[in-house]
């Protein structure tokens, strides 16, 4: 995805302080407008079905929380005024967290 991110922004000149999807007229691209005609046709080109943009957000979270992001920037980037509610809502435990988890207080056990 990046490799395709990347293209996206050379072949459409953009710099970094620019938006990377907007619309034909080089208006900010509504939300529903994103979903509607860049992310939903994505999702089923991709065999994706059921995928939602909010699902995301919950596997970035997650993955941002298991590579050890601190929750006041995980917070920012979501967009919320709690980070309590970041792991509340979005941060689900990966099964490799469990088990790392898990390892940390097994050795706590044989290590003595």
């Amino acid at each position: 995805m990046i490799d395709e991110l990347r293209a996206h922004v050379a072949e459409h000149d953009r710099r970094p302080s620019d938006l990377v999807f907007v619309t034909e007229m080089g208006e900010p691209m509504r939300r529903s407008t994103f979903r509607r005609f860049v992310f939903q046709p994505a999702v089923v080109e991709l065999g994706l079905d059921g995928l939602t943009f909010h699902g995301l957000r919950h596997s970035a979270a997650t993955q941002w929380v298991s590579d050890g992001v601190d929750l006041r920037t995980a917070q920012a980037w979501l967009g919320h005024a709690d980070p309590k509610l970041v792991l509340r809502l979005y941060a689900h435990i990966s099964s490799d967290a469990g088990h790392r988890a898990a390892q940390v207080v097994g050795a706590s056990f044989w290590d003595g």
